[in-house]
């Protein structure tokens, strides 16, 4: 069973991830360096943040490709399990997002099928096709892993930042407005037993 605080709380937490996408580059421009590093590590625990992966606020482009990255940041900066030495932001280029380009998706896909998810469950939508929006993420990231491991230097398949976004946001909208969907049916439960405790 399922109570109102927890539920809330969920809610909370995807908020705040959203809110975290674009933050710490917000705060970073703003001159507040210190707090945004803080912000970038703290997400570096859920992301791999790898800046040719991420999308960019305050710069030329949205997005950077390796070598152009490399005329600003050392290569181990990309990715290391040192999460406050990663690169973030160079004045030529602007501030990635707080995390990559699969996990803004995936976020952003969590924020919009939370709100759909009401809907969906009103027009009575078969839930076991929002399970279908996790396969695309798990072949192109799965794929993608794959390949790397067999050859590092030259993979045979590389995926790319808008597909790993429309991925990522199809995977977090068919697992957030699934789960919930079964939330909402177990804070159903709960009330329904303490109205029977009552009486």
């Amino acid at each position: 069973m399922i109570d109102k605080i927890l539920y809330r709380g969920i809610q909370g937490f995807i908020v705040a991830l959203n809110i975290g996408i674009f933050l710490p580059a917000v705060l970073w421009r703003l001159g507040y360096q210190g707090v945004a590093q803080k912000l970038y590590n703290l997400l570096g625990l859920l992301c791999h943040q790898m800046p040719d992966r991420s999308f960019f606020l305050f710069g030329q482009q949205f997005q950077y490709s390796k070598d152009q990255l490399l005329t600003v940041a050392r290569s181990d900066s990309f990715f290391t399990i040192n999460i406050g030495n990663r690169f973030v932001c160079a004045d030529s280029i602007g501030c990635k997002f707080g995390i990559c380009s699969r996990c803004t998706g995936m976020y952003s896909g969590m924020f919009i099928g939370m709100i759909a998810s009401k809907f969906i469950e009103r027009f009575r939508f078969q839930k076991w096709l929002l399970l279908i929006l996790l396969v695309p993420m798990a072949l192109d990231g799965g794929i993608q892993l794959i390949a790397s491991l067999i050859n590092p230097a030259l993979p045979f398949y590389v995926s790319n930042n808008r597909l790993r976004f429309v991925t990522g946001f199809a995977f977090g909208f068919g697992f957030a407005s699934y789960a919930f969907i079964v939330l909402r049916r177990e804070l159903g439960k709960t009330a329904t037993l303490e109205k029977l405790s009552k009486q």
